[in-house]
Formats: structure tokens, sequence, C-alpha cells
């Protein structure tokens, strides 16, 4: 709800949602853990991740098996700091 009495419904599937002074945000999601095997995600997809800070550069290592050379490059490109 905004700090105006405005509310305001989001979609199942969202992120960065912009809150202001007064705004009350209530927000209820599903539990899982995720779509797929996470050793066989993407190296572009584990980086972008990294980057948005949804997962730690030591998340990574520990959750994404594949921690290969190229998204420990990927992430240590100047764009990705």
């Amino acid at each position: 709800m905004r700090s105006n009495g405005d509310k305001e419904l989001l979609q199942s599937k969202c992120d960065r949602i912009k809150v202001e002074d007064g705004d009350i945000l209530y927000h209820v999601t599903w539990g899982g853990g995720g779509w797929g095997d996470p050793f066989t995600r993407e190296a572009e997809r584990v980086a972008f991740d990294v980057d948005a800070g949804l997962v730690t550069r030591e998340g990574a290592k520990k959750n994404y098996g594949s921690y290969s050379v190229k998204i420990v490059r990927l992430i240590n490109q100047p764009q990705h700091n």
C-alpha cells in the first residue's frame, strides 16, 4: 500500500520494488529450491546473480558447483565490480 492509500498488486515474479517512506510492502511467496540443476546453470547467469546481489561470490561457489574459471572471469570484469 502506498503512503497515499493506493493499493498496488504486484506480479508473482518481481524484484527491485521501489518503496517510498510511508509505504507498506506485504509480499508473500511460495517456497522452493529454484528450477533445474544448479550445477548446470550458465556462467553468465551465475555472474548476473552475483552482480545483482542475489548471491555472494562465496554462495555461487558453494551452490553452483560449476563455479568455473569462466564465471570467475565474468564477475572479475570491471563492469561486475
